[in-house]
């Protein structure tokens, strides 16, 4: 008889030898969205990501049915559950999240998935490179003081792996309790330039270390078509 979906999951993730922090990671599906999907007893809208990020049979882990891994040769079945997506295409999860491009919004107390939105392999390949694909995820910003670069409600794609500045650019910046979205640059001194964009907003703030201020990641495109 066949085990609960679950329980099918939870051995195929050990199989590939990966914990859920590092499924997460790598496929961009949260670990909450794991953990729940290893308690499911009927199935996940993710099994077809889950059998490719495992290296497993999807009409296995769908039903419980034939052989986890295939012999050698022998043709897997997860055409019986193709999603309509392109191979390769990458899922990056929208937080509830949102950012200023003016006076700083309340930082939620985690960041809460609100929807999904998919991008194909080869825009990542062309437009993202080298970009960890499950590092991706998307905000909205709101606020003026970017403009014409972006503009108030347009959905900023962030690359969480970037929580250090090495590179001049946009960045989502964490300070009291409040995100922001700047311009950062380093000077000659090393010391960090924060910027608006908008020749309005003349607020030009320096960090020399003393100041308590985050990270959470560098927007590297901006859903207005236009790439920073």
């Amino acid at each position: 008889m066949a085990t609960e979906y679950g329980l099918r999951l939870r051995a195929a993730r050990k199989h590939a030898q990966m914990t859920q922090v590092e499924a997460s990671k790598a496929s961009g599906i949260p670990q909450s969205t794991i953990s729940t999907s290893e308690r499911e007893s009927h199935g996940s809208s993710e099994t077809p990501v889950f059998a490719k990020l495992y290296g497993v049979d999807a009409h296995w882990l769908a039903t419980g049915e034939g052989e986890m891994v295939p012999a050698a040769g022998a043709v897997q079945s997860s055409a019986l559950l193709d999603t309509g997506l392109p191979d390769g295409a990458v899922r990056v999860p929208v937080l509830a999240n949102a950012a200023s491009m003016g006076g700083g919004i309340d930082l939620a107390d985690e960041d809460v998935i609100c929807g999904e939105l998919t991008l194909t392999p080869q825009f990542v390949a062309e437009q993202l490179r080298p970009v960890r694909p499950g590092a991706l995820r998307f905000i909205h910003g709101y606020g003026d003081s970017m403009a014409p670069t972006f503009n108030s409600g347009d959905v900023l794609l962030v690359d969480t792996d970037m929580r250090d500045v090495k590179i001049d650019g946009i960045y989502v910046l964490e300070a009291h309790g409040r995100l922001f979205i700047k311009r950062v640059r380093q000077r000659l001194d090393g010391s960090y330039e924060i910027s608006s964009d908008n020749p309005t907003h003349k607020t030009v703030d320096t960090l020399n270390g003393d100041h308590q201020v985050e990270v959470k990641g560098r927007v590297v495109w901006a859903w207005n078509g236009r790439r920073l």
